[in-house]
């Protein structure tokens, strides 16, 4: 066998692997660190975004908007059980009058049980004609209240989607020590490779035609302390140091990939869009009591 092209083939082969696998790393690495930073200063911008989100929130006519919606929906129903004698449950005239989805409809169902025994034909009130406080207040009041509708609505929309985005960064910065642990494997294993599959082979070259291969303390001695073995260890323990260097960064990364605990928190908190008003919070209970009713019929 030709010693020279043996060692000299597995030289290559594993220089060449080192070289690939070395560049990528560094670059993972270097990249990775700068991931890390901006996403620290997200956690800034969304809590700040979200603190501004709930703000226009409170800026919002919400109870006002409720209230002339419930006297509107309200005095329909009792037009309609006055006109029509038509008597549902509470919860049907609460799906078929589409009150306003941010009310809180435990005290909607209150008032339209309310109308239903005030109105129907055995009750003091219709015997004595009562049909309830007008609450038309002109054209005006309509375009206010389509005004504000919209308002909210467009404010909805946009806190959802920040919603998604929040929950979208949570999944992220929750993976994020499984990537620096593969890293830091990745790492160890190009150095390994880089000591055994280079260094190593290249010191038994040149080899004589006497060669043969053995493994001896004192054969290692005078290569270490021959011109060859000077300069392996030099290449040696510069490429060791640069993957040290990005060893230790990654390490790091990783020890402090847990981001500050009470701004995660806060992120979590703000991506549930129950969490910015009650009103809000009225919306998504009123969705799924509509869904969960829509199915059962």
């Amino acid at each position: 066998m030709d010693w020279n092209w043996f060692f000299s083939s597995i030289a290559q082969c594993s220089s060449a692997i080192v070289g690939i696998f070395g560049a990528f790393i560094i670059t993972k690495v270097i990249n990775s660190q700068a991931e890390y930073n901006s996403r620290e200063n997200k956690i800034d911008n969304f809590i700040n975004k979200s603190l501004f989100l709930k703000n226009k929130v409170e800026d919002r006519y919400f109870s006002w908007y409720n209230e002339r919606k419930r006297e509107e929906k309200l005095k329909k129903i009792r037009n309609n059980i006055r006109d029509r004698k038509e008597i549902l449950s509470c919860e049907e005239y609460y799906i078929k009058y589409n009150f306003s989805i941010y009310d809180d409809r435990n005290q909607i169902l209150k008032d339209i049980e309310n109308i239903i025994r005030e109105t129907t034909p055995d009750s003091n009130y219709y015997n004595a004609g009562y049909s309830g406080a007008s609450v038309d207040g002109g054209s005006q009041l309509n375009q206010n209240i389509i005004d504000e509708e919209e308002a909210i609505n467009k404010l909805k929309v946009e806190i959802i989607d920040h919603t998604r985005l929040l929950k979208d960064f949570l999944i992220q910065i929750r993976g994020e020590s499984k990537k620096y642990n593969l890293l830091t494997y990745s790492i160890i294993s190009n150095l390994i490779l880089f000591l055994i599959g280079v260094i190593y082979p290249l010191s038994f070259l040149p080899v004589g035609n006497s060669f043969s291969l053995s493994f001896s303390f004192e054969n290692m001695i005078n290569i270490l302390f021959s011109i060859k073995g000077f300069m392996l260890f030099i290449v040696g323990f510069i490429f060791s140091a640069i993957m040290i260097v990005f060893l230790v960064i990654n390490i790091k990364l990783n020890l402090k990939v847990d981001f500050d605990e009470d701004k995660v928190n806060k992120v979590e908190i703000y991506s549930d869009i129950k969490n910015y008003s009650p009103y809000l919070k009225n919306l998504i209970d009123n969705m799924n009591f509509i869904e969960e009713y829509s199915q059962a019929d």
